[in-house]
């Protein structure tokens, strides 16, 4: 039995001896992935396997963490002052000398920036017309323990930050701002100009007048114009020093005058034209004394209180006579000027004491007539009779 499988074996041996076999490449790549995945976990020091890679990848990640470690210092270095980077690298003692070193520094800089100080403002306005409201704004380059101080050049002064001032008359001022600080002293100044306004003024020209016509005069009473400005009340405007006006109808109207300086300041006053619609009258006193020591002629002026002249008071009349008759009815005076009224003097020689009889006829601006009748109470001591 023996004999018969050794004689098997020959026969295997020597029918295939020479023959090979290649395997499909399916087969093939199945063999060497198994191959090198053999080789790579079999921590070969010839071959580059599992042990290989872990050594290689800690080295890299250390040397990664190193360059990023350098790298951030050198950016902190970069941005780091030089007494900083100094201080790191020197002695305590160092340390404390650069400490003394910078604080010396830092009050020398602080007496620098005294030395530079600034006294510095602005105002809002450097003219205009009074009363002149100017804001002045502090500018000043100043540590924050410094005094301020104002003059507005008025005899007024202030210690505001930013202070607020009227001017209420015309001139120049120099506002001046000071800061100090013990004997240290900063001082600044602005000249403020102010300009005197003007006085809007005028009045109706009524003896000039024609209400009849509804023409009426008006007389410009300003005060330091160059320019006008006039509005009527009925659309109508002019630009005239003294105008005349006609209206087109009887009515009240508020007539405006706008007075303008030189520099552009303005002025305006307003008055309520009732030349047409009002209530004109005369109202005449029931007595009066006349002047025993000095003769007058009888003239008066509206505005005024005369009294030792008999006049009315007048609200507007166009055309007017007066007469005053003695107690036996003789006519002892006249007029038909509105501004004239009687002295209580017949021939020279103050009137007795008594009742005298007078007559006011005429027309208002509005064209009624008017007839008056009255007596009037003349009171002297002492009189001669004519």
């Amino acid at each position: 039995m023996s004999q018969q499988k050794q004689n098997f074996e020959d026969f295997f041996h020597n029918s295939f001896e020479g023959y090979t076999e290649k395997p499909s490449g399916k087969v093939l790549r199945i063999i060497k992935r198994k191959l090198w995945v053999s080789d790579f976990f079999s921590f070969r020091m010839k071959k580059v396997n599992v042990a290989y890679v872990l050594i290689l990848s800690s080295i890299l990640g250390t040397a990664l963490v190193i360059n990023k470690s350098e790298t951030s210092e050198k950016n902190v270095i970069a941005n780091t002052p030089s007494t900083t980077i100094n201080q790191a690298k020197i002695s305590n003692d160092v340390q404390k000398e650069i400490t003394v070193n910078n604080l010396k520094s830092a009050k020398g800089t602080s007496e620098s920036s005294e030395v530079s100080a600034k006294a510095l403002f602005e105002a809002t306005e450097i003219s205009g017309c009074a009363p002149l409201l100017i804001k002045f704004l502090n500018k000043s380059i100043v540590p924050a323990d410094y005094e301020t101080n104002w003059d507005f050049g008025t005899g007024e002064k202030s210690s505001s930050k930013n202070p607020e001032y009227t001017f209420e008359k015309s001139g120049k001022y120099q506002v001046v701002l000071t800061i100090r600080k013990k004997d240290k002293e900063f001082t600044n100044s602005q000249i403020i100009e102010v300009f005197e306004k003007p006085i809007a003024n005028f009045e109706i020209d009524i003896a000039n007048s024609e209400m009849r016509n509804r023409k009426i005069l008006f007389r410009n009473k300003s005060i330091g114009g160059n320019t006008y400005q006039w509005s009527f009340g009925d659309r109508s405007t002019s630009m005239d020093k003294d105008v005349q006006h006609i209206y087109k109808n009887y009515d009240s109207y508020r007539v405006s005058l706008i007075t303008t300086s030189k520099e552009g300041c303005t002025d305006t006053s307003t008055i309520i034209n009732n030349f047409i619609n009002k209530e004109y009258k005369l109202i005449f006193p029931v007595n009066f004394r006349p002047n025993t020591n000095e003769v007058n002629n009888g003239y008066y002026e509206s505005a005024r209180n005369e009294p030792f002249v008999f006049y009315p008071k007048n609200d507007g009349v166009e055309s007017y006579e007066l007469a005053i008759f003695a107690p036996n009815g003789s006519l002892i005076f006249s007029s038909n000027n509105i501004k004239q009224g009687w002295n209580g003097y017949v021939k020279g020689k103050v009137a007795p004491s008594g009742n005298y009889s007078f007559t006011a006829k005429g027309t208002y601006p509005n064209g009624k007539s008017f007839d008056m009748k009255g007596t009037v109470k003349v009171i002297v001591e002492d009189y001669t009779n004519y």
